[in-house]
């Protein structure tokens, strides 16, 4: 069986239920360098709060606070200190989550060209 569908939405036109699976229910590909939302699912901004740090915005909110976020980052592509960087998220409220990117080793903070954000969790 085939489905194809340019939107699924429940009857009151709200996002569906997965029921007996998971899946990300939003994420983000962020340039801290440039600033810029490359690619996303259910986020409709991302905002550059200071060096290192950007708050992404759901469009669709989740449940509460209790979502799982993960983020991965890399300061460059062609640089040795893609290894030495880390990404945290913090300050999550349910339409929102806040990412922080540093070094590793100094702990200074750094707008990394490649940031990726994972949000697992229940929909409100």
């Amino acid at each position: 069986m085939t489905i194809i569908a340019n939107k699924i939405q429940n009857q009151a036109g709200g996002p569906v239920e997965l029921a007996k699976q998971s899946a990300a229910k939003a994420w983000g590909n962020y340039n801290g360098g440039a600033a810029i939302l490359r690619q996303s699912f259910n986020v409709s901004s991302a905002i550059d709060l200071n060096i290192g740090q950007v708050e992404l915005s759901f469009i669709n909110a989740m449940r509460d606070a209790e979502f799982c976020s993960n983020s991965t980052c890399k300061y460059s592509v062609n640089s040795f200190y893609g290894n030495n960087t880390k990404a945290e998220c913090y300050g999550r409220a349910a339409g929102v989550v806040n990412v922080v990117t540093m070094s590793s080793s100094t702990g200074n903070n750094y707008d990394c060209e490649h940031l990726n954000v994972t949000v697992s969790g229940d929909l409100a």
